[in-house]
């Protein structure tokens, strides 16, 4: 950043990227040529053609390594960039970029720096908020159910009763909201803080531990789950802590709606430089068109099929997929003919 620093103090300089550059290779071509310049009129005379061959030669190397040392300190301000974005997207470290240069490389370290900073205040505030919604609102929400319980033990008319009820069970379904909706919060937050990179996985060994751990509830309604795994061992951009945590969240919600005693499918295959993860049941289904529904935060689906009700792991599991820079997609042939989750994953050499 030193050779760049000076550079930004030249006034002609200071406001110009590619002017650096374009004053650098200046340099790099004028030296030879008036080393080679100096030889042929004051040095003609002791030197041989060959012998001035050979020196313009060894003057051009060494202008270009020059250059080529120069250029790839000129190129620094843009690798610090880049490795900041990428560190910050993989353990959210926040980088300390300069802020004093007035060029296109210094607008866009300006740029990553505050956009950043922006991204972290938001995440404060979000922490703020569900600090929020786990006391004060809960606690306020709490005392309202207490006081309407109060009137219904006070009161004799039936239809206080009765309203009081239906008051005391929208409350209950306020507060599982708030439980729900802070528990996506703390989640997408230890999702974002866990950190990505390129490693070897064995996709048998994941797939032994997401069943593993659901041993109980796949005893409880007598469900199977069989593995189809083409492709055992490759090299993904992931967590493992993560990828386990994502394909539990859909073998869950396949365990939810899949009726007793029936199957649930989990196999791999590799198309194109892409691992292919599928989870399928035979058991709820949805209409096509609400397939994008299924991710969605909070579920709002169609009247005509609130059986299937996908479980919030769905949601959370999109965004670990899409952390890893992968997709997610649902399908479904309708109502009562199951569903599939299938994730695609780039896969590194």
């Amino acid at each position: 950043m030193k050779l760049y620093s000076q550079l930004s103090k030249i006034s002609f300089l200071k406001n110009r990227y590619v002017a650096k550059f374009l004053f650098v290779a200046f340099l790099g071509i004028f030296v030879p040529i008036i080393g080679l310049l100096f030889f042929v009129i004051y040095m003609k005379s002791y030197f041989a053609p060959l012998d001035l061959f050979l020196i313009a030669l060894t003057l051009t190397v060494l202008g270009t390594l020059v250059m080529t040392i120069i250029v790839k300190i000129l190129m620094l301000p843009v690798l610090k960039a880049a490795t900041s974005l990428l560190e910050y997207e993989t353990s959210l470290t926040v980088p300390n970029l300069p802020l004093d240069y007035t060029d296109e490389v210094g607008v866009m370290l300006k740029n990553i720096q505050n956009i950043i900073h922006s991204n972290q205040k938001l995440l404060t505030e979000k922490k703020e908020l569900c600090h929020a919604l786990t006391t004060d609102l809960r606690n306020q929400t709490l005392k309202t159910e207490g006081f309407i319980a109060t009137i219904y033990n006070q009161s004799s008319s039936d239809e206080v009763k009765s309203l009081a009820t239906a008051a005391v069970q929208s409350l209950k379904q306020q507060i599982n909201f708030v439980d729900t909706y802070v528990e996506v919060l703390v989640q997408e937050e230890l999702i974002n803080k866990q950190p990505i990179k390129v490693r070897k996985v064995n996709l048998q060994e994941l797939f032994e531990e997401v069943k593993l751990k659901r041993t109980a509830q796949l005893e409880a309604k007598k469900i199977t789950i069989n593995f189809k795994i083409t492709i055992f061992r490759v090299r993904l951009k992931v967590s493992n802590t993560l990828l386990i945590q994502a394909l539990g969240y859909l073998v869950d919600n396949a365990i939810k709606h899949a009726p007793e005693g029936t199957k649930i499918e989990m196999s791999t295959e590799k198309n194109r430089g892409k691992l292919m993860i599928q989870i399928s049941d035979n058991g709820l289904g949805f209409e096509t068109r609400q397939a994008d529904e299924i991710f969605s935060k909070f579920h709002l689906l169609s009247e005509r099929n609130t059986d299937y009700v996908p479980s919030t792991g769905v949601y959370l599991a999109r965004q670990i997929i899409e952390r890893f820079g992968g997709t997610i997609a649902a399908e479904s042939d309708g109502a009562n003919r199951g569903v599939r989750f299938t994730i695609t994953l780039k896969l590194y050499r």
